[in-house]
């Protein structure tokens, strides 16, 4: 049986266009914790009410998540949930990229 997505006009979508969607929505959402508000995962995790894992899997675009879980993390990073919809997101705001660390071996 092949899966039916809608999009938030309820019309019918490409399931590569909604996996591409919850995608962007997961970069924007990783993007807001590690850039704009410096939280870890387990911090944001724990306030917004869901377990480390899934919060890890929503920010990789892994996980089917509910509108509850989607507005509380909205709520909780004080953000329009259309915003996540947009995939120049992280554009608007002009941060330096973040260098990685060079581990000692």
């Amino acid at each position: 049986m092949k899966s039916v997505y809608f999009n938030t006009q309820l019309k019918l979508i490409d399931p590569e266009a909604f996996f591409a969607q919850r995608l962007t929505i997961g970069k924007n959402l990783r993007f807001i914790r590690r850039r704009l508000r410096k939280e870890s995962i387990n911090f944001v995790a724990k306030l917004v009410g869901i377990s480390y894992a899934y919060l890890c899997k929503i920010e990789n675009g892994q996980a089917n998540y509910s509108l509850d879980v989607f507005f509380s993390i909205c709520k909780y990073y004080q953000i329009n949930p259309v915003e996540l919809f947009n995939e120049k997101f992280p554009e608007q705001y002009h941060l330096p990229e973040i260098k990685k660390r060079k581990r000692k071996p």
